[in-house]
């Protein structure tokens, strides 16, 4: 009867010690992966992935065109660039999902280069 109590101890004794091993290297592991990819560039490439920001209906000889947030998110902090340089322009201030505004802008007349960045998503560089 002695053999098989101390049998049973020494089952549960390495139970408690694989369940005990099976939790630290869990958290060990995840302190691993949340110092290689935290948190802010994970939620950061997820919003990414939602967002969606298009430039429409360009017209260089009239100044104007459409913003278009095709996205699933609201976007703000818009900045209009045109040949690479920093464009003052009637900006709208956030932009929520399936929204569009015309923005004006100055230009001279010829093909220029059009890019609007906010603060998640860019357009496509259009050349117009």
């Amino acid at each position: 009867m002695s053999k098989a109590i101390s049998g049973l101890i020494v089952m549960v004794l390495l139970l408690m010690i694989s369940v005990s091993l099976v939790a630290a290297i869990y958290v060990w592991s995840s302190s691993i992966a949340f110092e290689s990819y935290p948190e802010e560039s994970i939620s950061r490439s997820y919003l990414r992935s939602r967002a969606c920001l298009s430039l429409e209906e360009i017209d260089g000889v009239g100044g104007t065109a459409t913003l278009r947030n095709c996205g699933l998110i609201p976007l703000s902090n818009f900045t209009l660039y045109i040949d690479g340089e920093i464009v003052s322009s009637a900006l709208p201030d956030d932009l929520d999902p399936n929204e569009g505004e015309t923005i004006t802008f100055d230009v001279q007349t010829g093909e220029h280069g059009y890019l609007v960045v906010s603060d998640i998503i860019e357009t496509p560089y259009i050349t117009k």
